[in-house]
């Protein structure tokens, strides 16, 4: 008798255990007061509906945040206290990307319509190797393109003791990782290059018109032994008139 209690009340802690709360936590901001990227740890059945950011902190309000765990849709307020000078109180949600269980949020000021061009909203790529796994996600607006891009060690890459920071972000006289747009066989793609030897290229041709040209661009990185992240915010601006 004793025995069946014991492995009952261990059933029932196992059930609790399984229905903890899980928890959304921040990861990082990257951009400036136009165009920024905020970087949410979130479990990967949650679907982001909309936020909002507050001028004097980040304060990521979902005002319809979908849990896919029979409850219908819940509503959150969560704060990130971080720094941050004069933040644009008039950055709107515009999407997000998710890659696995990160999500990237993205906010943009005033958005025009510029082109006839109608592109895309975004999509996310990973791949892995033996020691490595990277990830590339492009999101567009009508006025803004963000390209995110980071690499990670496996488990056997970490058994190795694999230094991403040694292979990939040495940066000798301030000139060892560019990125750039190129075209190859008439696509456009986005051209990644570390320390002037290891290269990747990104097929991003529907995500950029014919007639469009970006005029500034942001980055923003973080580096660590064994993961490695970049982010770019390129402001987009058309060469071609609209019908009115």
């Amino acid at each position: 008798m004793r025995t069946r209690i014991i492995y009952i009340f261990s059933f029932l802690l196992l059930c609790i255990g399984c229905t903890a709360e899980q928890h959304i936590s921040y990861d990082g901001f990257s951009g400036n007061n136009e165009c920024c990227t905020v970087r949410l740890r979130i479990p990967n059945n949650w679907k982001i509906v909309d936020a909002q950011l507050e001028a004097e902190q980040v304060n990521l309000e979902f005002k319809n945040l979908e849990f896919n765990r029979g409850r219908g849709i819940e509503k959150q307020s969560l704060s990130f206290l971080f720094q941050h000078d004069n933040l644009n109180e008039n950055l709107k949600f515009r999407g997000a990307n998710r890659v696995n269980r990160l999500a990237l949020l993205h906010f943009t000021d005033e958005e025009v319509s510029q082109s006839v061009f109608n592109p895309p909203i975004g999509t996310v790529k990973i791949s892995s190797n033996i020691k490595e796994r990277e990830k590339f996600a492009i999101f567009r607006t009508s006025n803004w393109l963000v390209i995110h891009y980071s690499i990670k060690n496996t488990g056997l890459g970490n058994l190795t003791f694999q230094d991403l920071t040694k292979r990939y972000a040495k940066n000798p006289n301030n000139k060892g990782n560019t990125a750039s747009f190129k075209t190859i066989d008439g696509k456009l793609h986005y051209n990644l290059v570390f320390n002037n030897k290891e290269k990747r290229s990104f097929l991003i041709d529907k995500y950029y018109g014919q007639h469009e040209t970006y005029n500034s661009s942001s980055l923003s990185q973080s580096k660590s032994n064994d993961e490695l992240s970049w982010t770019w915010h390129y402001k987009i601006t058309s060469n071609q008139k609209i019908d009115r």
